[in-house]
């Protein structure tokens, strides 16, 4: 729009005219805020100075209100990264983004003002002579400035700064509520700038990758270090205060920046991509792997979990040597190959104590435990994954090597003990869980291997029989979950040899399968001789806590909900100890020999499935 045009619209709108000054335009405008007397209309000492800086050279008004000046001219642009754009009671240097509305002519014209402004204006402190140390390398932020200041404005910070109880990054960018957070100690002062400084750089430390030269850069651009009083000002300009401040924030940065960047569409990287379903058509259906058949899935991630002392690691290093040499594992085949155990509980010495009546018992001898590579890490640091941030997960240098290890030996098993030992995170955490389990599954699923991860279950996991501990994001994570267990009745262990192994979850088939296991000489083998007897007795238990509820008037069903048989029996104080799942199994084979039956009871509309006895024969 055209001077001429601007001036008509204004005169037939009733809108005062102003003028958008854009970072394309050469025009620049000098706003010199109150620096006229309203009573006597003099002239303040700033605006005699800035007078006689450009005398004609600039076009000057009376700003709107009578009480300020605009000195309008041509720069050079850019001149804002240079100098200042605001001295508090002194000036406002605008080049781009700034409307104003024009005022009163007062005298000179437009030119070239360039040599006037470098002059005059205040220049920015000149960056120190910082190490050029770069960003660490586990950033993943962007390299454009304009770009992560807008990622960091529109962060929504800490939860103490998204409840209100602390500053926001766009805060302390800005420099709004300094008082409210840096209130100052010092008579006369209202901002510790010094604090809110060190609040800045901290945040700066984590956006940028603890990169000092471009915090300090940054720093500097931001209003809240533009716009500040005089004394701090000056304080900001010494080199050794920001170099202090600068390297001190990056030392104490305990996280930077660490989200997986967004890729274009169309590059070689898209991280979506989608196949339509069709194109499975006419080709064979994969088979699945396992490494235990409907036990432990071949290429995914099993945890295992055990009470301390109940022996769990023994039963993990015999499923690793059966995987090494294919022998059975309690009784059922493995995949056999590779394996590679990680102990970070148990030195090589107890690895060793424990291997020897294992080899004996599958009648072997040490020296054809080739295919079984052990790494010793008790009493040294096995994390695999370090906390960053509050929630963040970082791959440690110790994973990056386990890795590395897995590619060059390539196992079928990787056997990982303990959980407490390698996760430097927060168990209680849902997104940590599934990233850990996440880093371990890109593991097992790059090499087709399983990866068998030991753990320990909480109190209330021993308690509730489920062997969980922490976040239900490990049970929701993992493709299989087992469960080590003593066989107990009331606190009471009538065979403290016994133990129960159960399949708490798998994936890829049916969970709840159990086995009995008894330790013998420094070994786990299946309980062969307890198993018959075991059978009879449930089916026996299961029939006279039938009866007993039969007696008392309580229905219970066949079918999965509150009155599934096998649960309410499970919960009996009377069930010695015989789990869900064995009484299932006691319950469909005693429904197979007729010795119990299903009967249909209740109303037409409601009608339901109980467990019911067999009238005798003859009966009518």
């Amino acid at each position: 729009m055209s001077w001429q045009e601007a001036t008509d619209k204004a005169a037939q709108t009733g809108f005062e005219l102003a003028y958008v000054i854009t970072e394309d335009s050469p025009i620049v405008c000098v706003d010199i805020d109150k620096c006229i007397d309203p009573v006597t209309r003099q002239y303040d000492e700033r605006a005699m100075r800035w007078f006689g800086i450009f005398g004609d050279r600039a076009y000057c008004e009376m700003s709107r209100s009578g009480l300020g000046l605009h000195f309008w001219g041509m720069a050079e642009q850019g001149l804002g990264k240079v100098f200042y754009n605001r001295i508090k009671d002194e000036y406002e240097f605008y080049e781009k983004d700034r409307y104003i509305i024009l005022g009163q002519a007062i005298q000179g014209q437009m030119t070239d003002i360039t040599p006037d402004l470098k002059a005059n204006l205040k220049p920015r402190p000149v960056a120190t002579a910082l190490p050029e140390t770069g960003a660490v390398p586990e950033y993943t932020g962007p390299t454009d400035d304009n770009e992560l200041l807008s990622m960091a404005i529109n962060s929504r910070g800490s939860a103490a700064a998204t409840f209100g109880d602390a500053p926001r990054f766009v805060d302390l960018w800005n420099g709004t509520g300094l008082d409210k957070w840096y209130p100052s100690q010092t008579d006369g002062k209202e901002i510790d700038y010094s604090r809110a400084d060190s609040a800045l750089l901290s945040q700066l430390a984590f956006w940028t990758g603890r990169d000092t030269a471009r915090m300090e850069r940054l720093w500097l651009l931001s209003p809240m270090a533009q716009n500040r009083p005089p004394l701090s000002m000056k304080k900001l300009e010494r080199t050794d205060y920001r170099t202090k401040s600068v390297t001190g924030a990056a030392a104490l940065a305990n996280a930077v920046y660490t989200k997986p960047r967004a890729v274009l569409p169309g590059t070689e990287t898209d991280l979506l991509r989608s196949f339509p379903a069709s194109s499975f058509h006419g080709k064979p259906v994969p088979e699945r792997s396992w490494l235990v058949q409907n036990w432990i899935p071949g290429d995914n991630v099993t945890l295992f979990s055990g009470s301390g002392g109940g022996g769990k690691s023994t039963i993990a290093l015999q499923l690793a040597v059966s995987t090494a040499t294919g022998s059975p594992w309690l009784g059922r085949p493995v995949r056999r190959g590779k394996v590679l155990v990680l102990s970070a509980e148990d030195p090589a010495d107890e690895q060793h104590r424990r291997l020897s009546p294992i080899a004996q018992q599958y009648g072997l001898s040490l020296d054809q435990l080739s295919d079984l590579h052990l790494v010793d890490r008790a009493g040294e640091d096995a994390v695999l994954a370090s906390q960053c941030g509050n929630t963040g997960l970082r791959e440690t240098s110790l994973f990056s090597n386990l890795v590395s290890l897995v590619e060059s030996i390539k196992p079928v098993l990787v056997v990982i003990d303990t959980l407490a030992d390698t996760f430097g995170g927060n168990e209680n955490d849902r997104v940590q869980a599934r990233r850990y389990v996440s880093m371990l599954r890109d593991v097992a699923m790059r090499n087709n291997a399983a990866v068998v991860i030991l753990s320990h279950p909480s109190l209330s996991g021993i308690s509730s029989g489920s062997g969980l501990s922490g976040s239900t994001a490990w049970d929701g994570s993992v493709r299989s979950r087992l469960y080590l267990e003593r066989i107990a009745q009331n606190e009471y262990e009538p065979d403290p040899d016994i133990r129960r192994l159960s399949n708490k979850k798998l994936n890829y088939g049916r969970s709840g399968s159990e086995i009995t296991v008894r330790y013998v000489n420094g070994v786990f083998v299946p309980n062969q001789t307890h198993s018959a007897d075991h059978e009879v007795a449930a089916k026996q238990k299961f029939l006279e806590l039938l009866n007993w509820h039969i007696e008392h008037g309580i229905e219970v069903g066949p079918n999965n909900g509150p009155n599934f048989a096998p649960k309410k029996f499970a919960e009996h104080s009377e069930s010695q100890s015989f789990t869900k799942a064995v009484f299932r199994d006691a319950m469909n084979s005693l429904l197979s020999s007729g010795q119990i039956i299903v009967a249909e009871v209740g109303p037409p509309s409601r009608r339901k499935s109980i467990l019911a006895l067999p009238e005798p024969q003859g009966q009518a």
